[in-house]
This record gives C-alpha cells, structure tokens and sequence, in this order.
C-alpha cells in the first residue's frame, strides 16, 4: 500500500510548488494585421491559329540493294525486330560501305565492348532474313561521320527542344508574362513530353 502511495507522490512532485497561471490573462493577443487585396492581373492569351501540319510519309520498305546510304541504314534498322542487347548494340551501328553482298558497319569504339560474334551472328541472320538476301556484315570499331541510328534520334530531339523553347519564347503568352511579371524563360528548362 505504501509502494502506491509513494509512486503517487514521486509522480505529482515535479509539479508541487509551480504558479498556477490563467492563460486568457497572461497572454494577450494583438489584433491580426488587416491583409491588402492582391492585385488581380489579367491576362488574356488567345489561342493561336492551329496549322494543318502535313501527314508524314510512309517508311519505304527497301531491298538489299537499296542499303546504298546511312539513310537506308537507319530505315532498315528501324523495320528490324531487334530486342534487348541486340537493339541497343546495332542503334549504335553507322552505315560506311556496301558491295553487292557485302554490308560494311562501324560501331563507336565505346560500345564495341559489348559486340561479340554471338551478338554479330545474330544480326546478320536478322538482317538477311529481312532483306530476303545473304549478306555478309562487317562491323568494324571505328569512328565514322556516317549517323547511327541512336545519334539520329538524339539529335532529332535536340533539335525539336530547341524548337520548341524558341517557339514558346517568341509566343504571345511568353511576351505577355515578360512585361507583367518581367517573367523570363530559364534556359534548358523546357521539356518534351
């Protein structure tokens, strides 16, 4: 009985001897500050006129023989059905020569680690199948001015972002928010969805 009587005691201690305060009398509480209206801007964009853009031509289907350019290359790869390792090791493959029979590739020399003759084997198979004609491919690990087919897309997306901040820089919108906000496009912060 004790025990309890003391753990009563032990808990209440901390709180003997404090002042009671009144917390409505001790506190006094300032008026809140009035808040000004905001100022109301409006700014009315209208919609620009939409242009009809022109429907894109279909990807021509070529033959062995018309693998004469890059242009051809990046067509072919494009209708390959080539998945995985092996899409991403010929996305890096840039047209150099053809001989009749005789297809010459190049690979950047950064991503020649990951061809190997499986990999190889299995694209000429791949290519020929879709050709309807055996060929024989030749990658080599060097340079080449020739686009790839992965540089193809990096480069059309550069090129279509910077369109596209261009035109939203130069937009009536843009013009608008500049002059009444002395709003300012920050560079590289456009997207492309």
């Amino acid at each position: 009985m004790e025990s309890v009587e003391t753990a009563s005691a032990i808990a209440e201690a901390p709180f003997r001897g404090m002042a009671s305060i009144d917390l409505t009398t001790a506190v006094q509480l300032e008026p809140e500050p009035e808040i000004e209206p905001e100022i109301e801007i409006e700014i009315e964009i209208e919609p620009e006129a939409e242009t009809e853009l022109p429907s894109p031509k279909p990807a021509p289907v070529y033959r062995a023989t018309d693998i004469q350019n890059s242009e051809d290359w990046i067509s072919i790869y494009q209708q390959l059905p080539l998945e995985g390792m092996l899409k991403s090791i010929c996305g890096q493959l840039s047209f150099r020569q053809r001989d009749a029979d005789s297809l010459i590739l190049d690979i950047d020399q950064a991503a020649s680690g990951v061809l190997s003759d499986k990999y190889q084997s299995r694209f000429c198979k791949l290519l020929s199948q879709h050709l309807g004609r055996e060929l024989q491919v030749q990658i080599e690990s060097q340079e080449n001015t020739n686009e790839s087919p992965t540089r193809r897309v990096e480069r059309l997306y550069r090129e279509a972002l910077d369109a596209a901040e261009k035109d939203l820089v130069g937009s009536e919108a843009a013009q608008k928010l500049g002059q009444a906000f002395n709003a300012q496009l920050v560079p590289g912060s456009v997207s492309l969805k």
